[in-house]
């Protein structure tokens, strides 16, 4: 890569690459799948944010390949005799650990945050916070309604079902990155001279805390590349009527979601992110069962 200023070579930075790279990016980002050094923090971190934006664009095929991994492992108990409930369990078990159990944690913790805060300043405070008890009967409903969707389904639809949730969760994300004010833009909270000297002398990465870098914003290519590949894959593995109606429903959740942070705390950061990758997987979840 060459430096912008000079234009020699700079060793220091990785090679941005094509889809590839981007994909192994989107899954050294969003799961705990080893991808090699190329896509380590500390290495993503140097690429420039423009690299990092367009990245995004691979989200939704990153959450096909693990919303189809929790899948197999889904089918693959039903085949050895579990019940449909166990593996159900076994299904959204494999898809936590694989995502770290991010979207479900920071719903719960944005739940709590929309319970104890006051203004957008103390909300954004509690979600960095031990979670309560808000946070933890939103985690378990949630959680529990995710359950019960997937073992009402046979195996097979189950792997579609989940295939499609994921998939419509990390879009989402996209979405919201692209309609959110980043909170890195927002001022620090009055007081907090660590948070503002950190503010102004550190760039924050995508890689650091999701996107909210506060740099830039997926450009429009890459947002309608994310949501054409997202919508792709649902009609793909749902067909046309009910893959219709599942994204209508991720649309509605999606959107309501965006209006409740943007009205609630004024933007996103990590957590706010990964709460509505995980309300939308839910909703997409319940919307197969009923369709």
């Amino acid at each position: 890569m060459s430096d912008d200023a000079t234009g020699r070579f700079d060793f220091r930075r990785p090679a941005e690459g094509g889809w590839g790279q981007d994909i192994l990016r989107a899954l050294a980002r969003l799961t705990r799948l080893p991808t090699g050094a190329e896509t380590a923090p500390e290495v993503v971190a140097r690429l420039s944010i423009e690299a990092q934006l367009r990245g995004l664009r691979a989200w939704p095929v990153a959450g096909a390949l693990v919303g189809f991994l929790a899948g197999l492992a889904l089918l693959a108990t039903e085949i050895v005799g579990f019940s449909g409930f166990g593996s159900a369990l076994v299904g959204l078990g494999v898809l936590a650990w694989l995502v770290r159990a991010e979207p479900d944690m920071a719903l719960a913790r944005f739940a709590h945050g929309q319970a104890t805060g006051n203004d957008d300043t103390s909300r954004r405070a509690a979600m960095t916070e031990t979670v309560g008890p808000m946070g933890l009967i939103v985690l378990f409903f949630v959680v529990g309604l995710k359950l019960a969707a997937l073992a009402s389904l046979s195996a097979p639809t189950g792997l579609l079902a989940l295939v499609v949730a994921v998939v419509a969760g990390r879009t989402a994300m996209v979405i919201a990155a692209s309609r959110l004010r980043p909170l890195a833009d927002l001022p620090a909270p009055s007081g907090d001279s660590r948070a503002e000297a950190s503010s102004a002398s550190a760039r924050p990465s995508l890689s650091a805390a999701a996107l909210a870098a506060g740099y830039a914003r997926p450009t429009r290519e890459v947002i309608t590349t994310a949501t054409l590949l997202g919508a792709a894959i649902v009609l793909l593995m749902l067909g046309p009527l009910s893959g219709v109606l599942a994204l209508s429903v991720a649309i509605i959740i999606g959107w309501l979601a965006i209006g409740q942070a943007r009205n609630a705390i004024g933007g996103y950061n990590e957590t706010v992110l990964a709460a509505i990758a995980g309300l939308v997987e839910a909703a997409v979840l319940v919307s197969v069962v009923i369709l």
